[in-house]
């Protein structure tokens, strides 16, 4: 999948505390051109993760709800409900009931 390996090592580079180089690879793994719907759904979901795993609720609440949206046209995934998760992290986050 083009983007995929790309959208890892940017996680990657996020869980070692490498916010520049993660958001780099993150950003250049979502700008590859001609992704399918899979590619691009699978680059956002981990997209969310990382911004969960920085700890910026508010980045992650909209990548995951965007995600979850774009996910519904690939019938059943792990995407929906592993993105539900992350908008529910965001929520209780912010303090707001999920």
């Amino acid at each position: 999948f083009a983007g995929s390996a790309t959208v890892l090592q940017g996680c990657s580079a996020t869980v070692r505390g490498a916010d520049t180089e993660a958001k780099a690879l993150l950003a250049a793994a979502s700008g590859m051109p001609g992704l399918s719907l899979m590619q691009s759904v699978t680059i956002e979901f981990w997209s969310a993760w990382a911004a969960a795993q920085r700890g910026d609720a508010r980045v992650a609440a909209a990548l995951a709800t965007n995600c979850i949206a774009r996910a519904q046209g690939l019938g059943e995934t792990f995407y929906v409900p592993g993105c539900e998760v992350i908008g529910g992290w965001a929520a209780a986050g912010r303090s707001e009931s999920s």
